[in-house]
């Protein structure tokens, strides 16, 4: 079982645990999203398949696909809902987006760009026109 609090409290916080781990957790993530796309392209060749990576950019994942897509909000919007949702302090929360590439860095990698900081609906609305244009 995994007690998600300790990891969080070690990895966001020491850099070189985070590495490691990381060395050890993208090769199996890459090796098992591969599969799962080879899968579906020979069941389903036609069809969209979206890959949901946390740190596409950051493992060096990005260049393997065709298209990018960045979820972006504030730096503030993201403090605001981890600490609401996942019920971190403002200094784990800050901690966790500290050791991620900021999503202002991030955007500059994107073919598309979805901001997910105003209602559900403008989001739904962006990401239909996103997969309408995949599509």
């Amino acid at each position: 079982e995994l007690n998600r609090k300790k990891l969080g409290s070690i990895i966001f916080h020491q850099p070189q645990e985070r590495s490691t781990l990381n060395q050890i957790i993208h090769p199996r993530v890459i090796e098992k999203i591969d599969r799962d796309i080879r899968d579906m392209q020979e069941t389903q060749p036609h069809q969209v398949i979206v890959v949901d990576v946390p740190l596409l950019i950051e493992a060096d994942m990005h260049a393997a696909y065709s298209t990018v897509i960045v979820v972006y909000v504030p730096e503030e919007v993201q403090l605001q809902r981890l600490t609401e949702r996942d019920r971190l302090t403002s200094s784990e929360a800050h901690a966790r987006i500290q050791a991620q590439m900021p999503l202002s860095e991030k955007v500059k990698y994107a073919t598309h760009v979805i901001h997910n900081d105003e209602s559900l609906d403008k989001t739904r609305e962006q990401v239909i026109a996103v997969y309408q244009h995949l599509c």
